[in-house]
């Protein structure tokens, strides 16, 4: 049967796994199961962006305040002038997709329907993650109306947690959403539950972020443990950690693995089949991809509660949801858990099944055309 057409619009390249943590990539493959989908690339406006960085710096020294050049009216603006015109030109399209695309879509002028997917509002960070502290009037005044001039051409918003579809109902009081949670970039080819293993409790941090993501708080709760007479062995991947920081043979630091390659992907999957627990006391997230990539290994989650995570973590039934300074919790389940082989690995097969049939980008994509033909066909 012949496929309907689609456009793929977006800043972030769905042919590599580096850009959103992978999520345009495996969204892009998946959906297109479904659908043709044509990709269409943004201008790279090089110039613009120098120009643009020199004037958030000033705008810094004089203010004191941060400017977001790169959710401005000015990008904003140029994104929905060069796209109107590519689009322009495209019949027999069924729809337009964006995954976190709002800025793009903002400005554009099209007859073909827009759909959107996102883990949240770029408002909703504001004053939330530490990297969007201290933002001026003006950007956020830009961000309120660039997301919602996107919001009133929009059709349907997929949003990967309740959190976010929540800040979209309440703030912008915009009620086409769809709650569907994000998939995991990393697959276990094995469906058999875990047992911790007895000599040695193998810990895995896996963020870039280090601050944000809770890095300081992952070795404190490294160092309970081994005062609790825990063998301890901590893995952190993708952070580099401060210097100052004294580690011995018990911490592994791998600073980046590329995904994109078949040895990168090898290592990565290796790391998290060996891991007991995937531990990650982050301060501020939407839904990070880790926590579905750890349950599709089977390894139980302790994490945060803040942003989206809830929508992934069942507290008790996949992984262990805590307040973020509460490191002495973390390590006391961890004992505990490892003391209960019975309950750890029923906790390991309610991962698996959280990823098979819910975390995954097969579903994903399977609902995601459902609702499209329930919405659009209306």
């Amino acid at each position: 049967m012949k496929k309907d057409k689609i456009i793929f619009l977006s800043a972030k390249n769905p042919n590599t796994r580096k850009d959103w943590s992978g999520i345009p990539y495996f969204m892009f493959h998946h959906l297109s199961n479904y659908y043709d989908v044509e990709y269409v690339s943004p201008p790279a406006f090089f110039l613009l962006r120098k120009i643009g960085y020199y004037f958030s710096k000033a705008f810094h020294l004089v203010t004191g305040t941060k400017y977001l050049f790169e959710y401005g009216f000015v990008l904003a603006w140029l994104y929905g002038c060069y796209y109107s015109i590519v689009l322009r030109n495209k019949k027999g399209y069924s729809f337009v997709f964006s995954p976190a695309g709002l800025i793009e879509l903002s400005f554009i002028r099209t007859d073909i329907p827009l759909v959107a997917a996102s883990d949240c509002s770029v408002l909703q960070l504001v004053d939330y993650y530490p990297s969007l502290f201290n933002v001026s009037g003006l950007s956020k005044y830009e961000i309120e109306n660039i997301e919602r001039r996107a919001l009133k051409k929009i059709s349907l918003v997929f949003l990967s947690s309740a959190w976010a579809t929540n800040f979209f109902s309440s703030h912008f009081g915009f009620e086409n959403t769809f709650t569907l949670p994000f998939g995991a970039n990393s697959v276990s080819e094995s469906i058999l539950a875990k047992v911790p293993n007895q000599q040695k409790c193998r810990l895995i941090f896996i963020g870039v972020d280090w601050e944000r993501k809770g890095g300081g708080k992952v070795l404190e709760i490294h160092r309970k443990l081994l005062e609790l007479n825990l063998n301890s062995h901590l893995t952190i991947i993708g952070s580099v950690p401060p210097t100052g920081i004294i580690f011995d043979d018990r911490i592994t630091v791998i600073n980046h693995i590329n995904k994109d390659s078949e040895q990168g992907e090898a290592e990565f999957t290796s790391n998290l089949q060996q891991a007991d627990f995937f531990i990650l006391p982050t301060k501020a997230d939407c839904t990070p991809i880790v926590i579905a990539e750890a349950l599709a290994f089977g390894v139980p989650v302790l994490t945060s509660r803040t942003g989206g995570i809830s929508s992934m973590i069942q507290d008790g039934y996949n992984g262990f949801l805590f307040d973020v300074n509460d490191t002495l919790g973390y390590a006391l389940k961890i004992i505990q858990l490892r003391n209960n082989v019975d309950l750890y690995r029923q906790v390991s097969e309610n991962c698996i099944r959280s990823n098979q049939q819910i975390l995954n980008w097969r579903i994903w994509a399977a609902s995601f055309h459902e609702q499209i033909k329930k919405y659009l066909k209306n």
